[in-house]
């Protein structure tokens, strides 16, 4: 899916417009299988798929820190490729 296209479902689900560019650029290079999850979401909300990666998972992420499913993808992302950095920041609370 392009970039356009997902910004644009982005802002139909509330989205701002600088809000949605930006989540729709990082979206752009998603790890494996995360990818796959972030586009079955913007084909229907209803279709989340859970992931976990070093002590972290998308539920736990949304759950536990209120985030967006698109925020919990983009933060796994994070913390399969700097994990050192992502686990730094989510330890201090960093949302």
């Amino acid at each position: 899916m392009d970039i356009d296209k997902i910004s644009t479902i982005l802002k139909e689900r509330g989205y701002d417009a600088r809000s949605a560019k930006l989540v729709a650029s990082d979206s752009m290079s998603l790890s494996s299988p995360l990818n796959d999850y972030f586009e079955s979401w913007l084909n229907s909300t209803t279709d989340l798929h859970d992931y976990a990666y070093a002590g972290y998972s998308v539920y736990k992420l949304m759950n536990d820190r209120n985030m967006t499913y698109p925020a919990a993808i983009l933060t796994m992302d994070w913390l399969i490729k700097e994990p050192e950095k992502a686990i730094i920041s989510l330890r201090k609370g960093i949302k």
